[in-house]
This record gives C-alpha cells, sequence and structure tokens, in this order.
C-alpha cells in the first residue's frame, strides 16, 4: 500500500467514513487535507517512522562508497556511530586485497588521536555524535572506501509514497496509526483490537526483516 492507501485503510477500520461512503471518496488525496482526515494522515506517517527508528531493518541496510578527500580526515554525515556496521569499512587496493580499517568509538577515538597528522592512508576510523566520520590520518590522495550502514527512517509526504517493508505487512503501519487515532477519540475496544494485530505482525516482521542472532562462544576453558 502507498501512503493514501494506507490512510484510506485506516479510515475504513477505524470507521471514520460516513455510512456507505468509500474511504476513496472521503480522502482522494492527502494534499490539503483538514480536520479528522488530517489527523488520520499524520498518524500514518508519525507510524512509520516511529516502527523505522525501533531497529536495524534489513530494508534499511546500504553499503555506499565515500571517500576520504585529500589531505582531510573528517567526512560531513548525518548517521549515528550506532547505525554503522563497526567491522565494515572496506579501502579497495588495485591489484591486491584492501584494507580494513579498525573502528575506535568516538569517546577513546577523540582522546587517542586529538591529532591527525598527513598519512599514505588511514588505518583508524570513528563517527562522532554528529555523524561524522573521522580517521586517524589525513590521506594524501582521495581515498575512496566502502562501508555498511543502516539508513535514516525515511518520511512518508506523497500519495504515492510506498514504504520499503514487506508489502504483506502494511497493515502493521495501519494499525499503529489506529492506536493513535484510538488514544485520541478514546476508542478503547478498537485500541485493544488494533494492539493485538501489532503484536502479531510486529513478531512476523522481527523474524523476517532482522539480522539472525548468533551465540558466543563459550567464556572459560573447554578442558578446565
Amino acid at each position: 500500500m502507498n501512503y493514501l492507501q494506507l490512510c484510506q485503510r485506516v479510515i475504513e477500520e477505524c470507521g471514520v467514513a460516513a455510512d456507505g461512503a468509500e474511504a476513496a471518496t472521503v480522502l482522494p488525496s492527502i494534499v490539503g487535507v483538514t480536520g479528522e482526515l488530517k489527523r488520520i494522515v499524520n498518524y500514518v506517517a508519525q507510524a512509520w517512522t516511529q516502527l523505522q527508528g525501533t531497529k536495524k531493518w534489513n530494508w534499511m541496510w546500504e553499503q555506499p562508497t565515500l571517500a576520504m578527500l585529500a589531505t582531510t580526515s573528517t567526512l560531513a554525515g548525518t548517521i549515528p556511530e550506532s547505525r554503522y556496521e563497526a567491522d565494515s569499512l572496506y579501502i579497495p587496493v588495485a591489484g591486491q586485497e584492501g584494507q580494513w580499517p579498525q573502528f575506535m568509538p568516538w569517546f577513546k577515538f577523540r582522546k587517542v588521536f586529538p591529532f591527525r597528522p598527513p598519512g599514505a592512508t588511514f588505518n583508524v576510523w570513528s563517527v562522532a555524535p554528529n555523524g561524522s566520520i573521522y580517521t586517524d590520518q589525513a590521506p594524501t590522495v582521495d581515498t575512496p572506501f566502502t562501508v555498511e550502514r543502516y539508513k535514516l527512517p525515511s518520511v512518508l509526504a506523497n500519495d504515492t509514497d510506498t514504504p520499503e517493508m514487506p508489502a504483506d505487512l502494511h497493515m502493521l503501519i495501519v494499525y499503529m496509526a489506529m492506536v493513535m487515532y484510538a488514544n485520541f477519540d478514546e476508542a478503547g475496544v478498537q485500541r485493544a483490537t488494533a494492539i493485538d494485530q501489532i503484536r502479531d505482525l510486529r513478531a512476523a516482521l522481527n523474524s523476517r526483516c532482522l539480522p539472525n542472532l548468533m551465540l558466543g562462544g563459550p567464556l572459560g576453558d573447554e578442558d578446565m
């Protein structure tokens, strides 16, 4: 479902339309909408934004190619450290195996590397609270690299904007918006029903769109 269809589905589920009226007639577009319908439109957008921000969903994963420009050791950005995969930065080297610089948390990096002199390449990297990437040295030439991270939440703004999550689970957004609407309208039964549906759909989303958990090795010596 796209943004408009999600809003129309909330209208249907909440019984907002007058008897016999189709949701598509009640809300033909989100453009210029006002009043009660505006609240529904806002609730759908808010539900989608909240859902994206709760986990590192697989549809938000990306592997961009970036570049540290010559004589610089800082690359401006907006994605916070928590959304980067720490061991993923890779510097390709033509004709040979590339390099994997070490990641260091920002509050340690800034103490260990208060000054970042020129160097052939960089060996340590970090992400500042403002999302900027820092390196321990300023490479002497432009240095492209790849990194794995999770994008920031996208925003629903136009009728045809479609959430990137699995299409068969779009009803999760509808039910989340329904809870917000029910909280405003004090519709207890409607809210309880939506919460039950959220629980089931959220479980399906977690199992399909989150990384698999791996158990660590034993803490002690197995021969002891």
